[in-house]
Protein backbone atom coordinates (compact mmCIF):
# COMPACT_ATOMS: atom_id res chain seq x y z
CA UNK A 1 0.00 0.00 0.00
CA UNK A 2 1.35 3.34 -0.78
CA UNK A 3 2.09 6.39 1.77
CA UNK A 4 -0.70 8.13 0.42
CA UNK A 5 -3.50 5.53 0.75
CA UNK A 6 -1.96 4.86 4.30
CA UNK A 7 -2.54 8.58 5.00
CA UNK A 8 -5.88 8.64 3.37
CA UNK A 9 -7.08 5.43 5.61
CA UNK A 10 -5.46 7.05 8.87
CA UNK A 11 -7.74 10.57 8.19
CA UNK A 12 -10.29 8.11 7.33
CA UNK A 13 -9.89 6.39 11.03
CA UNK A 14 -9.71 9.65 12.76
CA UNK A 15 -12.72 11.28 11.82
CA UNK A 16 -14.55 8.35 11.90
CA UNK A 17 -13.36 7.46 15.63
CA UNK A 18 -13.74 11.29 16.81
CA UNK A 19 -17.60 11.51 15.46
CA UNK A 20 -17.76 7.42 16.65
CA UNK A 21 -16.72 9.00 20.11
CA UNK A 22 -19.71 11.99 19.82
CA UNK A 23 -22.17 9.65 19.05
CA UNK A 24 -21.08 6.90 21.69
CA UNK A 25 -21.18 9.75 24.48
CA UNK A 26 -24.34 11.09 23.74
CA UNK A 27 -25.87 7.18 23.95
CA UNK A 28 -24.00 6.90 27.69
CA UNK A 29 -25.28 10.03 28.52
CA UNK A 30 -29.06 9.27 27.66
CA UNK A 31 -28.66 5.45 28.88
CA UNK A 32 -28.04 6.47 32.66
CA UNK A 33 -31.35 7.55 32.54
CA UNK A 34 -34.17 4.43 32.97
CA UNK A 35 -36.99 5.81 31.20
CA UNK A 36 -34.85 5.72 28.31
CA UNK A 37 -33.61 2.15 29.02
CA UNK A 38 -37.22 1.19 29.43
CA UNK A 39 -38.61 2.73 26.55
CA UNK A 40 -35.63 0.62 24.45
CA UNK A 41 -36.94 -2.57 25.56
CA UNK A 42 -40.17 -1.85 23.70
CA UNK A 43 -38.40 -2.35 20.75
CA UNK A 44 -39.11 -5.71 18.81
CA UNK A 45 -36.29 -7.32 17.70
CA UNK A 46 -37.13 -7.86 14.09
CA UNK A 47 -37.52 -3.85 13.92
CA UNK A 48 -33.86 -4.06 13.88
CA UNK A 49 -33.68 -6.34 10.72
CA UNK A 50 -36.40 -3.96 8.78
CA UNK A 51 -34.51 -0.81 9.92
CA UNK A 52 -31.35 -2.17 8.27
CA UNK A 53 -33.22 -3.32 5.12
CA UNK A 54 -34.29 0.26 4.35
CA UNK A 55 -30.74 1.57 4.77
CA UNK A 56 -29.80 -1.06 2.32
CA UNK A 57 -32.43 0.25 -0.13
CA UNK A 58 -31.79 3.87 0.11
CA UNK A 59 -27.54 3.41 -0.11
CA UNK A 60 -28.52 0.89 -3.25
CA UNK A 61 -30.90 3.60 -4.63
CA UNK A 62 -28.10 6.46 -4.54
CA UNK A 63 -25.66 3.86 -6.39
CA UNK A 64 -27.90 3.68 -9.15
CA UNK A 65 -28.63 7.24 -9.58
CA UNK A 66 -24.40 7.43 -9.31
CA UNK A 67 -24.65 4.09 -11.60
CA UNK A 68 -27.18 5.61 -14.20
CA UNK A 69 -24.89 9.10 -14.49
CA UNK A 70 -21.41 7.26 -14.73
CA UNK A 71 -22.23 4.29 -16.64
CA UNK A 72 -22.29 6.26 -20.01
CA UNK A 73 -18.71 7.27 -19.77
CA UNK A 74 -16.97 4.09 -18.96
CA UNK A 75 -18.75 1.25 -19.69
CA UNK A 76 -15.97 -1.07 -19.35
CA UNK A 77 -16.29 -0.52 -15.42
CA UNK A 78 -17.61 -4.06 -13.79
CA UNK A 79 -20.77 -3.26 -11.81
CA UNK A 80 -19.46 -4.82 -8.94
CA UNK A 81 -16.21 -2.37 -9.21
CA UNK A 82 -18.74 1.06 -9.37
CA UNK A 83 -21.07 -0.55 -6.46
CA UNK A 84 -17.27 -0.95 -3.90
CA UNK A 85 -16.42 2.51 -4.99
CA UNK A 86 -18.91 4.64 -4.57
CA UNK A 87 -20.29 2.60 -1.02
CA UNK A 88 -16.26 3.04 -0.30
CA UNK A 89 -17.36 7.24 -0.72
CA UNK A 90 -19.35 6.67 2.71
CA UNK A 91 -16.45 5.89 5.01
CA UNK A 92 -16.20 9.97 4.77
CA UNK A 93 -20.07 10.80 4.99
CA UNK A 94 -18.68 12.46 8.46
CA UNK A 95 -16.73 15.46 6.84
CA UNK A 96 -18.40 18.50 6.44
CA UNK A 97 -20.94 18.39 3.78
CA UNK A 98 -19.91 15.26 2.73
CA UNK A 99 -16.90 16.26 0.51
CA UNK A 100 -14.99 13.52 1.73
CA UNK A 101 -16.88 11.29 -0.58
CA UNK A 102 -15.25 12.95 -3.59
CA UNK A 103 -12.31 10.17 -2.31
CA UNK A 104 -14.30 7.85 -5.23
CA UNK A 105 -12.83 10.42 -7.51
CA UNK A 106 -9.36 8.71 -7.00
CA UNK A 107 -10.57 5.28 -7.39
CA UNK A 108 -12.51 6.03 -10.65
CA UNK A 109 -9.66 8.20 -12.46
CA UNK A 110 -7.16 5.32 -13.04
CA UNK A 111 -10.27 3.42 -14.26
CA UNK A 112 -10.77 6.11 -17.50
CA UNK A 113 -12.84 8.31 -15.78
CA UNK A 114 -11.79 12.01 -15.28
CA UNK A 115 -11.99 13.82 -12.09
CA UNK A 116 -14.12 16.54 -13.57
CA UNK A 117 -17.02 13.95 -14.24
CA UNK A 118 -16.74 12.22 -11.45
CA UNK A 119 -16.96 15.33 -9.27
CA UNK A 120 -20.11 16.52 -11.46
CA UNK A 121 -21.30 13.38 -10.75
CA UNK A 122 -20.93 14.34 -6.88
CA UNK A 123 -22.31 17.41 -6.95
CA UNK A 124 -25.33 16.08 -8.87
CA UNK A 125 -25.69 13.77 -6.26
CA UNK A 126 -25.47 16.51 -3.20
CA UNK A 127 -27.98 18.61 -5.42
CA UNK A 128 -30.79 15.99 -6.00
CA UNK A 129 -29.84 15.34 -2.51
CA UNK A 130 -30.92 18.80 -1.11
CA UNK A 131 -33.85 19.17 -3.70
CA UNK A 132 -34.96 15.74 -2.25
CA UNK A 133 -34.71 16.38 0.79
CA UNK A 134 -36.15 19.64 0.61
CA UNK A 135 -39.66 18.45 -1.44
CA UNK A 136 -40.10 16.10 1.47
CA UNK A 137 -40.15 18.48 4.22
CA UNK A 138 -42.52 20.27 2.71
CA UNK A 139 -44.51 17.23 3.65
CA UNK A 140 -44.12 18.58 7.54
CA UNK A 141 -45.61 22.08 6.43
CA UNK A 142 -48.41 20.57 4.83
CA UNK A 143 -49.81 18.67 7.61
CA UNK A 144 -49.04 21.00 10.39
CA UNK A 145 -48.44 24.29 8.65
CA UNK A 146 -50.89 25.24 6.12
CA UNK A 147 -51.02 29.04 7.18
CA UNK A 148 -47.00 28.74 5.97
CA UNK A 149 -48.20 27.30 2.33
CA UNK A 150 -46.55 30.76 1.07
CA UNK A 151 -43.42 29.36 1.90
CA UNK A 152 -44.26 26.16 0.16
CA UNK A 153 -44.31 27.78 -2.99
CA UNK A 154 -41.43 29.92 -2.40
CA UNK A 155 -38.99 26.99 -1.69
CA UNK A 156 -40.55 25.11 -4.84
CA UNK A 157 -39.51 28.07 -6.84
CA UNK A 158 -36.04 28.28 -5.87
CA UNK A 159 -35.33 24.85 -5.97
CA UNK A 160 -36.66 24.76 -9.39
CA UNK A 161 -34.41 27.69 -10.26
CA UNK A 162 -31.49 26.78 -8.71
CA UNK A 163 -31.51 23.47 -10.87
CA UNK A 164 -32.05 25.45 -13.77
CA UNK A 165 -29.43 27.56 -12.82
CA UNK A 166 -26.82 25.12 -12.40
CA UNK A 167 -27.04 23.63 -16.00
CA UNK A 168 -27.80 26.91 -17.78
CA UNK A 169 -25.70 27.61 -21.21
CA UNK A 170 -24.81 31.02 -19.65
CA UNK A 171 -22.12 30.01 -17.19
CA UNK A 172 -19.65 28.68 -19.40
CA UNK A 173 -20.20 32.63 -21.19
CA UNK A 174 -19.31 34.20 -18.02
CA UNK A 175 -16.65 31.48 -16.59
CA UNK A 176 -15.04 32.77 -20.26
CA UNK A 177 -15.62 36.21 -19.42
CA UNK A 178 -14.31 36.74 -15.61
CA UNK A 179 -12.07 34.01 -15.39
CA UNK A 180 -8.76 34.43 -17.30
CA UNK A 181 -7.06 30.94 -16.10
CA UNK A 182 -6.10 28.12 -17.58
CA UNK A 183 -8.49 26.65 -14.83
CA UNK A 184 -11.50 27.94 -16.80
CA UNK A 185 -11.18 24.87 -19.39
CA UNK A 186 -11.82 22.74 -16.04
CA UNK A 187 -14.60 24.62 -14.82
CA UNK A 188 -16.78 24.44 -18.46
CA UNK A 189 -16.08 20.99 -18.56
CA UNK A 190 -17.01 20.37 -15.05
CA UNK A 191 -20.34 22.81 -15.75
CA UNK A 192 -21.01 20.69 -19.23
CA UNK A 193 -20.97 17.75 -17.67
CA UNK A 194 -23.42 18.68 -14.45
CA UNK A 195 -25.39 20.22 -17.35
CA UNK A 196 -25.88 16.67 -18.85
CA UNK A 197 -26.27 14.96 -15.47
CA UNK A 198 -29.26 16.88 -14.65
CA UNK A 199 -30.82 17.37 -17.89
CA UNK A 200 -34.78 16.70 -18.33
CA UNK A 201 -34.41 13.03 -19.51
CA UNK A 202 -32.02 12.17 -16.77
CA UNK A 203 -33.90 13.90 -13.93
CA UNK A 204 -36.49 11.71 -14.93
CA UNK A 205 -34.47 8.41 -13.82
CA UNK A 206 -32.40 10.69 -11.25
CA UNK A 207 -35.23 12.49 -9.33
CA UNK A 208 -37.49 9.59 -8.40
CA UNK A 209 -34.26 7.70 -7.43
CA UNK A 210 -33.65 10.42 -5.05
CA UNK A 211 -36.80 11.02 -3.74
CA UNK A 212 -37.41 7.38 -2.83
CA UNK A 213 -33.94 6.81 -1.54
CA UNK A 214 -34.53 9.96 1.21
CA UNK A 215 -38.31 8.54 1.90
CA UNK A 216 -36.81 4.90 2.61
CA UNK A 217 -34.75 6.81 5.44
CA UNK A 218 -37.58 8.77 6.52
CA UNK A 219 -40.21 5.37 6.97
CA UNK A 220 -37.18 4.26 8.94
CA UNK A 221 -38.13 7.15 11.63
CA UNK A 222 -41.76 6.39 11.56
CA UNK A 223 -41.63 2.43 11.83
CA UNK A 224 -39.58 3.03 15.43
CA UNK A 225 -41.57 5.60 16.29
CA UNK A 226 -44.45 2.98 15.73
CA UNK A 227 -42.89 0.53 17.72
CA UNK A 228 -42.14 3.14 19.99
CA UNK A 229 -46.01 3.22 20.54
CA UNK A 230 -46.66 6.60 19.36
CA UNK A 231 -49.46 7.06 16.64
CA UNK A 232 -49.27 9.49 14.02
CA UNK A 233 -48.89 9.72 10.16
CA UNK A 234 -46.15 8.38 7.97
CA UNK A 235 -45.96 10.98 5.72
CA UNK A 236 -45.32 13.73 8.77
CA UNK A 237 -42.89 11.84 10.13
CA UNK A 238 -41.18 11.59 6.70
CA UNK A 239 -41.29 15.15 6.92
CA UNK A 240 -39.77 15.57 10.18
CA UNK A 241 -36.92 13.10 9.33
CA UNK A 242 -35.96 15.46 6.19
CA UNK A 243 -36.17 18.58 7.43
CA UNK A 244 -33.84 17.48 10.61
CA UNK A 245 -31.58 15.65 7.92
CA UNK A 246 -31.20 19.44 6.17
CA UNK A 247 -30.86 21.41 9.87
CA UNK A 248 -28.25 18.99 10.33
CA UNK A 249 -26.26 20.20 6.84
CA UNK A 250 -26.89 23.94 7.54
CA UNK A 251 -25.68 23.23 10.63
CA UNK A 252 -21.85 21.96 8.98
CA UNK A 253 -21.29 19.93 11.40
CA UNK A 254 -19.73 16.75 9.97
CA UNK A 255 -22.06 14.04 9.42
CA UNK A 256 -24.86 16.60 11.47
CA UNK A 257 -24.01 14.58 14.44
CA UNK A 258 -25.85 16.07 17.45
CA UNK A 259 -28.12 18.30 15.07
CA UNK A 260 -29.91 16.21 13.15
CA UNK A 261 -30.93 14.36 16.19
CA UNK A 262 -31.53 17.22 18.46
CA UNK A 263 -34.09 18.23 15.35
CA UNK A 264 -35.48 15.18 15.26
CA UNK A 265 -36.27 15.18 18.89
CA UNK A 266 -37.45 18.21 19.39
CA UNK A 267 -39.70 17.80 16.12
CA UNK A 268 -41.34 14.51 17.72
CA UNK A 269 -41.67 16.76 21.26
CA UNK A 270 -43.62 18.73 19.40
CA UNK A 271 -46.08 16.46 18.29
CA UNK A 272 -46.55 15.35 21.59
CA UNK A 273 -44.03 12.58 21.91
CA UNK A 274 -42.26 12.37 25.43
CA UNK A 275 -38.35 13.06 26.11
CA UNK A 276 -36.92 9.63 26.53
CA UNK A 277 -38.86 8.14 23.79
CA UNK A 278 -38.44 11.05 21.28
CA UNK A 279 -34.61 10.72 22.15
CA UNK A 280 -33.97 7.23 21.65
CA UNK A 281 -35.87 7.18 18.35
CA UNK A 282 -33.44 10.06 17.18
CA UNK A 283 -30.53 7.97 18.68
CA UNK A 284 -31.90 4.81 17.14
CA UNK A 285 -32.89 5.75 13.67
CA UNK A 286 -29.76 7.85 13.26
CA UNK A 287 -27.46 4.92 14.22
CA UNK A 288 -29.49 2.66 11.91
CA UNK A 289 -29.19 5.02 9.28
CA UNK A 290 -25.93 6.71 9.23
CA UNK A 291 -23.62 4.39 11.06
CA UNK A 292 -24.16 1.41 8.92
CA UNK A 293 -23.26 3.58 6.05
CA UNK A 294 -19.87 4.21 7.73
CA UNK A 295 -19.91 0.51 8.43
CA UNK A 296 -20.20 -0.48 4.67
CA UNK A 297 -17.93 2.58 4.01
CA UNK A 298 -15.24 1.24 5.52
CA UNK A 299 -15.31 -1.91 4.53
CA UNK A 300 -15.24 -1.16 0.98
CA UNK A 301 -12.56 0.85 1.37
CA UNK A 302 -10.56 -1.55 2.87
CA UNK A 303 -11.24 -3.99 0.08
CA UNK A 304 -10.64 -1.46 -2.61
CA UNK A 305 -6.98 -0.92 -0.65
CA UNK A 306 -5.95 -4.43 -0.62
CA UNK A 307 -6.67 -4.43 -4.29
CA UNK A 308 -4.26 -1.63 -5.13
CA UNK A 309 -2.11 -2.78 -2.66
Amino acid sequence: MSKLSQQKLQWIATTTVVAMLIYISIIAYSLNRSDIRTAIEQIPIELYLWLFILSLLSYFLRFLRWYFFLRPLESSIPLSRHLIIYFSGFALTTTPGKAGETIRSLFLSPLGIKYHQSLAAFFSERLLDVIAVVTLSLLLFVYSFPEYQQWIILSTLFVLLLSLFVRSRFIPKLIKRFLKHKSQVLLIAFQTQVSNFLSNQSLFVAFPLSIAAWTAQGYALYLIVNALGFESDPLLIIGIYNISILAGAISFIPGGIGATEAAITLLLLNLGMDTPTALIASLLCRGMTLWIAIAIGVLSMGILSIKRS
